[in-house]
């Protein structure tokens, strides 16, 4: 675990969660209540956090290189987010640290303990350079080396899930690792229909077998599937906006 900042990894069971913009959204969020972040995207064989933070890769973003041992970041390869004018009067910030999509892959994952390594390493160089205190870990969906890897430098692991037995059934097992290694956990029920089913007395049931806090639940909104964006800072009437809230409320509890 990082000695100073709190380390959170976003994962998901399954994919389709919403769980990258989440990570994202959550970031600038936690920035505007004058936390210093860094949002990490560990999917390395499906990266994301650059198409929602919007960054342009120009020349393939180095992260994968490094986790090879193959680059030594500097200061200059975390991108600061530009924050609204009102968020950017407070201490907080962002910086992300993208993975490459044209690196897609690229990376021997079966070396885990030297990625481990180089991951905190990372983590320590943005603490000295930007005074992070929080970092949030864009996991990979299911349980791989990253997905592993992700909880293991992790303090909290915050599960994403969808209302169905695929997801609940898995999130159950990632519980179990959670309380094995004795991490803090967050449940969280993504991609929430606004229409409520009678199914969902069902779920409850289910989770509450090995959860016992209320679950967070973030609204589905159909613009998200067409254009995964930062949504904390703009004025369009984001149906998950207020579930992205009380996730951020839920990361703050925790530090």
């Amino acid at each position: 675990m990082a000695d100073k900042a709190k380390v959170f990894a976003f994962y998901s069971y399954k994919g389709g969660t919403g769980r990258t913009t989440a990570s994202a959204n959550v970031s600038v969020l936690l920035s505007t209540r004058g936390h210093r972040v860094l949002c990490i995207d560990l999917d390395l064989e499906g990266p994301g956090i650059g198409i929602v933070f919007n960054l342009v890769e120009e020349t393939p973003f180095p992260l994968q290189s490094y986790l090879e041992g193959n680059y030594e970041l500097t200061s200059g390869d975390f991108i600061q987010h530009s924050l609204s004018q009102e968020a950017a009067n407070t201490s907080g910030g962002v910086w992300v640290l993208p993975a490459s999509t044209r690196l897609a892959g690229a990376v021997d994952t079966s070396k885990g303990g030297r990625l481990l390594g180089q991951l905190r390493k990372l983590i320590a160089l943005a603490e000295r350079e930007f005074g992070i205190d929080v970092v949030v870990i864009d996991s990979p969906s299911g349980f791989g080396d990253l997905s592993a890897l992700s909880m293991y430098v992790s303090n909290c692991v915050v599960a994403l899930f969808r209302y169905s037995r695929q997801h609940v059934l898995g999130t159950a097992r990632v519980s179990d690792f959670v309380k094995k290694y004795k991490l803090e956990f967050i449940a969280a029920a993504s991609c929430v229909p606004q229409t409520r089913s009678e199914e969902k007395a069902k779920y409850d049931r289910m989770l509450k077998r090995f959860y016992k806090t209320p679950i967070i639940e973030i609204e589905e909104d159909d613009s998200l599937k067409w254009q995964e964006r930062i949504v904390v800072e703009s004025s369009d009437n984001c149906a998950a906006l207020a579930g992205y809230n009380r996730l951020a409320d839920a990361v703050i509890a925790k530090l």
